[in-house]
């Protein structure tokens, strides 16, 4: 089995909206100043935590794109 590692992750962003699963899991919604959109997810407790950004790291998502795979944070974004 494969060691856990540890990675820290910084970025510029505004914190738009979190959106807390009825399993535990919480999903906040970050903006770039570029303009595009990072999704971070919890799992809480002893749960894995990872940080959404793209197809290509460190790019971000457009709006539609985000819209679409989450569009919970989406709508508490009001996008």
């Amino acid at each position: 089995m494969t060691p856990l590692q540890t990675v820290e992750v910084k970025f510029y962003g505004e914190k738009l909206a979190t959106y807390s699963h009825e399993h535990g899991t919480t999903t906040t919604l970050y903006r770039t100043p570029e303009g595009l959109y990072l999704v971070h997810t919890d799992e809480g407790e002893g749960g894995t935590s990872a940080l959404d950004a793209g197809r290509y790291p460190g790019e971000g998502f457009d709006e539609a794109s985000l819209r679409w795979g989450w569009p919970e944070l989406a709508s508490e974004a009001g996008l």
